[in-house]
């Protein structure tokens, strides 16, 4: 990386996809193809949500949330919801 190069992948649409998440420039092609337009908009639709992922693995989670257990459903549906989004990307 060159000095006050941007280490991050930027994308236009949505606008605030780029203001909450940071999409790291290192294959910058495979990002890209990753974070279609369509996963950019479904992530930009949680709050609180954390993803990460290299390789063929994601994560998702909530950091310092405790759950109740009657919120466990609607956790576990976000999660899946999420996963979603990569079907077809992932290995």
């Amino acid at each position: 990386m060159l000095w006050g190069e941007d280490p991050y992948v930027r994308f236009d649409e949505p606008p605030e996809f780029s203001q909450r998440f940071l999409a790291h420039r290192a294959e910058e092609e495979a990002v890209r193809n990753l974070l279609t337009i369509d996963v950019r908009r479904a992530l930009c639709d949680l709050d609180g949500w954390t993803v990460e992922g290299k390789g063929d693995w994601v994560i998702s989670f909530c950091s310092q949330r405790l759950l109740a257990p009657r919120d466990l459903p609607d956790f576990l549906a976000t999660a899946r919801r999420i996963a979603g989004c990569f079907k077809g990307h992932l290995a």
